[in-house]
């Protein structure tokens, strides 16, 4: 057996702890579904559904100090257990229906400096709900936009998990041309300098303060994919992790507060297709001077060879050119 595969099995090993007796008629609890549902206030109620047995099972809980458990079947008839002296579990009596398992978890997630977050553990496969509204969170880190989904399921869970309820948005504008952009600035730090520079295909803003989640939605046609950030000219890590097509959001968490330099490798050029007609026009205006001036130098091209034609036949001078040839001044 390599040792990263006896790693592996420790770690399994240890976070189901097999506490149940053999020959007892015990076993662990099969579960259908875990929920853990977190509140705006910072409230987090816990759901399990354990698959019915006709022997008594052992439910493991969510790490943290459970309060108010609750058991009953899917009639709402309640099913008799017993708690093990630390909390950590739960022995349910048999039963033919389902059993849905409830509980509270206080202190589960704090919220610190605006930033709710909750450090969770568990073998399970595990679905997360936020409160309404929240359609940005970070799981390890990384950022997940929900949009109008409300939440995550997160498998073999161990996680931390971070979000910001009511986030400032910050909108600054771009004017080219006759257009106008606006980029999108999420984050809890204060923001300061905003500039657009086309010629180095970059956005740059300062920010006040260190350790915020930072998240800046660009328009596309105004800079373009792929990208790199810096902060304080140093390169720094960050995540493009949504683009639909129109908008692309660049997440960074910068350590100090600086100037935070987003590149892009694309940008909206000189003369955006507003400028388009105008220079035609121009090339209108300028072909058609060139074809007048073209049109006079061939009339009196023709006119010039006309006079030399009549002239030179014999008996015809000029004083006496025939009426329909054409006259100096025509």
């Amino acid at each position: 057996m390599s040792p990263r595969l006896a790693v592996f099995l420790i770690l399994i090993s240890a976070a189901v702890p097999q506490i149940y007796a053999e020959g007892t008629g015990e076993k662990p609890a099969y579960q259908e579904s875990v929920e853990v549902k977190i509140g705006a206030q910072g409230d987090v109620h816990v759901k399990h559904v354990v698959r019915g047995s006709d022997a008594s099972q052992w439910l493991r809980l969510v790490d943290g100090n459970a309060a108010g458990i609750l058991a009953r079947d899917g009639e709402d008839n309640g099913v008799e257990f017993s708690a093990a002296p630390d909390g950590s579990q739960v022995l349910l009596a048999p039963s033919e229906k389902d059993i849905i398992v409830e509980y509270g978890l206080p202190g589960g997630i704090v919220q610190k400096d605006g930033v709710w977050t909750m450090d969770f553990s568990y073998g399970e496969t595990t679905s997360f709900l936020v409160p309404d509204g929240t359609d940005l969170i970070f799981a390890n880190g990384n950022p997940v936009y929900l949009g109008e989904k409300r939440g995550i399921a997160c498998h073999g869970c161990s996680m931390l998990l971070e979000y910001v309820t009511d986030e400032p948005r910050i909108f600054e504008s771009v004017a080219w041309g006759e257009d106008e952009f606006l980029v999108e600035i999420r984050t809890l730090s204060g923001i300061e300098r905003f500039e657009f520079d086309q010629p180095a295909k970059s956005i740059r803003f300062n920010v006040v303060d260190q350790d915020r989640f930072v998240t800046a939605v660009i328009p596309v046609e105004l800079l373009g994919s792929p990208y790199s950030v810096f902060l304080d000219s140093e390169k720094t890590y960050f995540h493009e992790y949504i683009n639909n097509g129109t908008h692309v959001w660049i997440n960074t968490r910068p350590d100090t507060g600086g100037q935070i330099e987003i590149i892009g490798t694309t940008v909206i050029p000189e003369f955006t297709l507003m400028a388009v007609p105008l220079l035609a026009g121009l090339v209108v205006v300028v072909a058609a001077s060139r074809f007048k001036t073209a049109i006079r130098r061939q009339s009196r091209t023709s006119r010039a060879r006309i006079r030399q034609s009549w002239c030179g036949r014999p008996g015809i001078s000029r004083r006496n050119l025939p009426p329909t040839a054409p006259s100096r001044t025509a």
